[in-house]
C-alpha cells in the first residue's frame, strides 16, 4: 500500500484507545524502502544486531537498548498499542512481539496494508533464536540471524560450563520497581525466573508465580544470598545501596554480604544479548568457577 493511502486510512481511524502512542511525523521525501516498526525490547535489539536499524522508522516504549534506539518515536507500549499510533509511522513491515498487542489491533493493522510478522519468543534459548531467526528471515538477513544464534548458544554453553564447575546454587530474588513506587518480586513463569536459571542460581521466590508485591515477609522467608534488579528499579527505590538498608532486606544474606546486583535494563531481553547477559550473570553469582 502507498503512503497516501495509508495515511488515508489512517485518518479514519478513532482517536481513542491509543495505548499512550505519540503521534510520529512522517518526512516528506523520505526514501522508498521497508518502514519498519519493532514491538518488543528483543525485537528492536534483533534489529540493530542484524545492522538493519537504518530501516527502523519507529519502536514501541520498551526498547531501550541499544541507546541509538532512543532517538526513535514510540508508538505506545506493546502489549497496549493503538492503530493509530502505529500507523502514524506509516510502516510496511511490522515486527510484533508474540505478546503485542491487543490481536485486534494487530488485525486493524495488517488490514490497514502493513505487513505484520508475529514472531515467535518467550523465555527459553530456544524462544530466543527462533525470534531472532524470525527476525532476520523477515528482513532478508538469514545469515547474520544465523550468525547471531551461533553466538548466543556458544555463550550459553559456556555458562553451562562455569555452572558445572561452580556446583553452588545460589538463592537469587529479582526485584521489580513499578509504577507508583510498587515494588514486586519474581517468581515462576517469568523471564527473570528463566534468567536465574540460565545462571545457575535457584528463585529465592520460587514458591508463587508470576509477580507478587514485596513484603517484608516475603523478604524474610525468602533469605535471597543475591538480589538482582534493572537499572530501572535502582533508580526508582533510591538507589541499591539504599534499598539494601531496608529493615526486611537488611537482614537477607544478601544484604549482609553485599550482594545486591544492578543490571542493565535490557538484561532480560531475551533477544542476541541473552547469552552474554547470562555468561556475564554466571561469574557473578559463581565468583570461584571462571578461575
Amino acid at each position: 500500500m502507498n503512503r497516501p493511502l495509508l495515511l488515508g486510512l489512517l485518518a479514519l481511524l478513532p482517536s481513542a484507545g491509543c495505548g499512550g502512542a505519540t503521534d510520529v511525523p512522517v518526512e516528506a521525501g523520505a526514501a522508498a524502502g521497508p518502514r519498519v516498526v519493532a514491538l518488543g525490547g528483543a525485537v528492536a535489539e534483533t534489529v540493530y544486531a542484524l545492522g538493519a536499524d537504518s530501516l527502523l522508522v519507529a519502536r514501541d516504549a520498551s526498547a531501550v537498548y541499544p541507546r541509538d534506539v532512543l532517538r526513535l518515536p514510540s508508538v505506545g507500549y506493546f502489549r497496549q498499542l493503538g492503530a493509530e499510533g502505529v500507523l502514524s509511522a506509516a510502516p510496511t513491515l511490522i515486527l510484533a512481539d508474540p505478546e503485542a498487542g491487543p490481536p485486534a489491533v494487530l488485525d486493524q493493522l495488517a488490514a490497514a496494508g502493513a505487513e505484520v510478522v508475529r514472531l515467535p519468543g518467550g523465555p527459553t534459548p530456544e524462544d530466543a533464536a527462533g525470534q531472532i531467526r524470525a527476525v532476520a528471515a523477515a528482513l532478508g538477513r538469514e545469515a547474520t540471524g544465523e550468525a547471531l544464534v551461533d553466538t548466543l548458544e556458544a555463550q550459553l554453553a559456556e555458562a553451562a560450563a562455569l555452572v558445572a564447575r561452580a556446583g553452588t546454587r545460589p538463592r537469587v530474588l529479582f526485584v521489580l520497581g513499578q509504577g507508583g513506587g510498587t515494588v514486586s518480586l519474581s517468581g515462576t513463569g517469568t523471564q527473570a525466573d528463566a534468567f536465574i536459571r540460565l545462571a545457575g542460581g535457584e528463585n529465592a521466590f520460587g514458591t508463587v508465580e508470576g509477580y507478587k508485591p514485596m513484603t517484608p515477609e516475603a523478604l524474610v522467608e525468602a533469605a535471597p544470598d543475591v538480589v538482582f534488579m534493572l537499572g530501572r528499579t535502582a533508580e526508582a527505590v533510591g538507589g541499591a545501596e539504599a534499598f539494601a538498608q531496608q529493615p526486611a532486606l537488611a537482614a537477607t544474606p544478601a544484604a549482609q554480604n553485599g550482594r545486591i546486583v544492578v543490571l542493565p535494563d535490557h538484561a532480560l531481553n531475551f533477544g542476541p544479548g541473552l547469552g552474554a547477559h547470562v555468561l556475564d550473570f554466571v561469574r557473578t553469582l559463581h565468583p570461584g568457577a571462571s578461575r
